[in-house]
């Protein structure tokens, strides 16, 4: 998770009340500095949030070439192995958690589904130029679909950069741009996902769209799923403490 934290267009980032007054001491300085393409998104409720949106901090060829060349140091296997289960770049937690419990292998509690791409472009035809007033979009996670199937666009709903009135048309608009194009649209929240039952629905509806079949629930994915929603769905603040 800390891969797609570096990788992302995010950062959760909670300041102590000095930093606070700091920052809002300085923010005419920090306009006119490189500090100001990090944009705090506010909660929903109009609050100051600790999400805030910036530019990655690292590129996964980076990170990549950094494992291979350090290999023989401690950790870099892992840094190897955790660099292999990002599908790309994200823009919010979200997103991160919904793609580690789709792809994530079964020993780790994911549902193993293969194909998936985080921030997939999409170039629009005419018709989707019109509905959106874009040329292009991009998919959260996007995946081609079943053999002979229309392709997949997942989509991540709710929170506070999904929430923004202006966010939200333009998600709107998207989303009925890539149904003309005859890919299927699902819309997940983070509720669907964070409720057990609503998300073993949600996993076989899209398993299903991928033309794969969810395997039998042992009672050692059981553990490992249950591991794993433990982990992501808490505080992302304090996941790497």
């Amino acid at each position: 998770m800390a891969a797609y934290e570096l990788t992302g267009y995010f950062s959760v980032f909670c300041p102590s009340d000095e930093m606070e007054e700091a920052l809002a001491s300085n923010a005419g300085m920090l306009r006119d500095s490189g500090v100001r393409s990090w944009h705090r998104v506010p909660r929903e409720d109009g609050r100051r949030g600790d999400l805030w949106q910036r530019a990655p901090l690292a590129d996964l060829d980076e990170l990549a070439s950094f494992a291979r060349v350090n290999a023989k140091l401690r950790g870099a296997g892992k840094l190897a192995e955790a660099l292999s289960l990002v599908n790309g770049v994200v823009a919010s937690p979200f997103e991160a958690r919904l793609s580690a419990l789709l792809t994530f292998p079964r020993r780790l509690g994911g549902c193993a589904l293969e194909g998936f791409e985080n921030n997939r472009k999409v170039v629009l035809d005419a018709t989707g130029r019109t509905l959106s007033n874009k040329n292009a979009c991009y998919v959260d996670l996007y995946h081609p679909g079943a053999p002979g199937g229309r392709p997949l666009a997942v989509e991540c709903q709710g929170g506070a950069i999904h929430t923004l009135a202006r966010v939200a048309l333009d998600d709107a608009d998207r989303q009925v741009a890539l149904r003309g194009m005859g890919i299927d649209v699902i819309p997940v929240t983070y509720r669907q996902v964070r409720d057990v039952e609503n998300y073993h629905a949600l996993a076989r509806l899209i398993t299903g769209l991928c033309g794969r079949k969810l395997p039998s629930r042992t009672s050692q994915f059981v553990r490992a799923e249950n591991a794993l929603r433990h982990e992501i769905l808490g505080d992302w603040a304090h996941m790497f403490d």
